[in-house]
């Protein structure tokens, strides 16, 4: 386990604040309760558009590309740049891993 007080030393910059977010969203450390606000912080650094909340929310519902855009009146290709954005900014490697990240992060309840 990484030590707490390290990274809260070492956040300086962007980058830095970034891999903290990582290292949090993927449970490789814990943050005692009064330093939790860090990840409502760098949760904003990931400038989801409103279009990517929306399907976001959706494919948090189990709704595949087709159906998004057909509830979304998008095509189903632009469904999917949209998830591969997702995936980018959350550096999840499938949409199963956007909505569990999601969840980690708060962004889905």
């Amino acid at each position: 386990m990484i030590e707490v007080t390290r990274y809260i030393k070492i956040i300086a910059t962007k980058q830095l604040i970034k891999n903290l977010f990582f290292d949090i969203l993927m449970a490789k450390i814990k943050l005692p309760l009064p330093f939790q606000f860090i990840v409502i912080y760098i949760t904003s650094i990931l400038h989801l558009t409103e279009r990517e909340t929306t399907i976001l929310d959706l494919l948090s519902e189990g709704y595949d590309n087709k159906k998004i855009g057909e509830l979304l009146f998008l095509s189903e290709h632009t469904v999917r740049d949209y998830v591969s954005s997702l995936m980018t900014k959350l550096k999840a490697k499938n949409r199963t891993q956007v909505v569990a990240l999601a969840f980690r992060l708060g962004l889905l309840h």
